[in-house]
């Protein structure tokens, strides 16, 4: 599926290189893992090739189709007031799905929040600032690696 040195994208965490390809033997069971460094920060882990997929690791989106699902973020969408209450209860599942499209969702949706919240004279709720923050580092690092950094600031995620 994928290949030594081949950048992935992982949820949450966002871009990493596969530095290792391994097969490791655990209670007489051998399994292949792909070894991930993550650039960003100092973080490496191994995901077990077999359930790679069901985490969520996947290959960076080409541009078209990143430039078209992040597009969505200069857009002004208006969401009910059952979908802002339901996003603190989606949040954790929206950032851990590791797609762009949940991730622009989430963004956007607490955008929205944030400017109802303002305009009523209230800050965003700690969890959500964290999320937002969340989801924008995760995109951003995407958006730099296929796009370059200097699309941060077109799409708002500087």
């Amino acid at each position: 599926m994928f290949r030594k040195g081949e950048k992935v994208v992982y949820p949450v965490q966002g871009i990493a290189t596969i530095i290792k390809i391994e097969e490791i033997e655990f209670d007489g069971n051998k399994q292949t893992y792909y070894k991930l460094d993550f650039p960003s920060t100092s973080l490496k882990i191994s995901v077990p090739k077999e359930t790679a997929d069901d985490i969520g690791l996947r290959k960076p989106l080409k541009k078209e189709i990143l430039i078209r699902e992040i597009s969505e973020l200069s857009k002004n969408k208006v969401y009910s007031e059952k979908e802002l209450d339901e996003l603190v209860d989606k949040s954790q599942e929206l950032l851990n799905s590791g797609s762009v499209k949940d991730s622009v969702s989430l963004i956007s949706k607490i955008r929205a929040w944030k400017k109802i919240r303002n305009e009523d004279g209230k800050p965003l709720t700690t969890s959500m600032k964290s999320c937002l923050n969340i989801a924008q580092d995760f995109l951003k690092q995407e958006v730099e690696h296929v796009l370059g950094e200097n699309s941060l600031k077109i799409y708002g995620l500087e």
